[in-house]
C-alpha cells in the first residue's frame, strides 16, 4: 500500500515537471507572477495551458482524495459490521442461556414464560444478524421480506404445533431502519406467537401475514383461522404482559393497531417510516 503511495505521487510530480516545462516555453509563470502586478491580455494558448495545468493539478488531488474516503469508507463499515456481529453474538448467548435455563424447568407456566422470553430476545439478535452480513456500505437498513421470513420460520420452530398448520406469507422487498426493523420484530413476535399459541380450530392452524410498503408506510396483517378474540376484549384495558408490549413499542412507532374478529383473529397495525 505504502508502494502504490509512492508511485501515485512519483507520477503528479513527473506530470507537474512536464508541464512546468511545457508552461516555462511559453513564459507561462513569467506571466502568472507577472499578473498580479499589471493587467495585461493573455494569449490565447497561454491561457489554455494555465488551465490544462491546473485541471490537472486538481484532477490528482481530487482522485487521491476519493481514493482515501473510500478506504476510510470500507474500514468504517467493516467496524459497523463487526460490532453489529458481536453484538448479535452477546444476543445469541442470552437466548441460549435462557432456553437451555427453560429446559431445566417442570412448571409449565414458568417455562413458557422463558421460552417466550428467549423468543423476543431472538428477535433482536435477528436484526443484528442481518446487519452484520449487510454486503452493501448502507449498514443502518435491512430487508424487510428476508426479516420477517427469517422471525415467523423461527417462531415456527420454537412453538411447533401438534395440529396441522399452514403458514402464508407475502412480505414486501423493501428495506427498513434497523431501529424501526427491531421494534417491527417485537410487534410481530408477540402477535404471531398469539396465534401460533391459540390460532387452531378443529385440530387445523392456519396462519396468514403480509408485510407492505406504500407511501413512506409500513403497514402489517397477522390472521389466523382460530376463535378469535374474546367478545369483550379491549386492548387499552387489557393488562398481560404481551400486549402491554404491543401498546408501548406502537407508541414508540407513532404507528396505530387494531384488532378484529373475521374468521379468526385479525391484527393489522401501521407506522410511518423513517
Amino acid at each position: 500500500m505504502l508502494r502504490k503511495t509512492y508511485i501515485r505521487w512519483l507520477i503528479i510530480v513527473l506530470l507537474g515537471i512536464l508541464i512546468f516545462l511545457i508552461s516555462k516555453h511559453f513564459d507561462l509563470l513569467e506571466n502568472l507572477i507577472a499578473f498580479s502586478h499589471r493587467h495585461e491580455d493573455w494569449e490565447l494558448d497561454e491561457l489554455l495551458i494555465l488551465s490544462l495545468y491546473l485541471s490537472i493539478t486538481l484532477l490528482f488531488v481530487n482522485l487521491i482524495q476519493i481514493k482515501e474516503l473510500r478506504k476510510n469508507l470500507r474500514d468504517k463499515n467493516t467496524l459497523i459490521r463487526e460490532i453489529n456481529h458481536r453484538v448479535k453474538n452477546h444476543f445469541t448467548s442470552m437466548e441460549s442461556f435462557i432456553y437451555l435455563q427453560s429446559e431445566e424447568l417442570k412448571d409449565i407456566k414458568c417455562k413458557q414464560a422463558l421460552i417466550e422470553t428467549s423468543s423476543r430476545i431472538g428477535t433482536i439478535r435477528s436484526v443484528y444478524d442481518k446487519l452484520s452480513h449487510r454486503e452493501s456500505d448502507d449498514n443502518t437498513k435491512i430487508s424487510l421480506r428476508e426479516y420477517l421470513e427469517d422471525l415467523s420460520n423461527g417462531l415456527v420452530k420454537i412453538f411447533p404445533s401438534e395440529s396441522k398448520m399452514q403458514l402464508e406469507t407475502d412480505y414486501d422487498d423493501g428495506d427498513i431502519e434497523h431501529s424501526q426493523a427491531t421494534s417491527l420484530g417485537i410487534i410481530f413476535n408477540e402477535i404471531f406467537t398469539n396465534s401460533l399459541k391459540y390460532g387452531t380450530r378443529n385440530g387445523y392452524l392456519k396462519i396468514k401475514a403480509s408485510a407492505k410498503i406504500s407511501h413512506k408506510t409500513c403497514i402489517v396483517t397477522i390472521e389466523d383461522n382460530g376463535e378469535g378474540f374474546k367478545e369483550d376484549f379491549n386492548s387499552t384495558q387489557h393488562t398481560g404482559l404481551g400486549l402491554t408490549i404491543i401498546q408501548a413499542v406502537i407508541d414508540q412507532l407513532k404507528g396505530t393497531i387494531s384488532f378484529e374478529n373475521k374468521e379468526g383473529a385479525h391484527t393489522s397495525f401501521s407506522f410511518p417510516l423513517t
